[in-house]
């Protein structure tokens, strides 16, 4: 009868939690919508720190000229052996994602017939859920 209970009082408080939550993303959908998109490119075999920051730091800039993004920034994964690039931008429009990236290209047409200096690379669109 004991476990009866907790498992009544279990599922009264994830009941309580999912309405809240249900509440929260409901409201949410009538703020504005914040993007992030992050973008990471692995070092290749003969690259240096200081080619791949000159090569994305060329990236970042065409971006922030596109005035595509709200905001545009490199890092670097700085300590142990895996050497990461970032790139991270924002904007609060969906479009301005894909126009992002046509700007680059439309600016770069190159870009596409040169070898590709990293190692690797995956983009992430990120959804800001804001919390109040």
């Amino acid at each position: 009868m004991r476990q009866h209970w907790r498992l009544v009082a279990t599922a009264l408080v994830f009941a309580t939690l999912g309405l809240g939550l249900g509440t929260t993303l409901v409201s949410t959908q009538e703020q504005e919508t914040n993007y992030m998109v992050m973008m990471d490119f692995g070092m290749g075999p003969d690259m240096t720190p200081n080619e791949g920051i000159e090569f994305l730091s060329e990236w970042v800039r065409s971006i922030r000229a596109s005035g595509g993004a709200t905001s545009a920034r490199l890092f670097m994964h700085e300590w142990g052996s895996n050497r990461i690039f970032f790139l991270l931008t924002e904007t609060n429009d969906w479009n301005s994602i894909a126009s992002m990236s046509d700007d680059f290209y439309a600016q770069h047409p190159e870009f596409m017939d040169e070898p590709f200096m990293f190692s690797s690379h995956s983009d992430e669109i990120l959804v800001e859920i804001p919390v109040q």
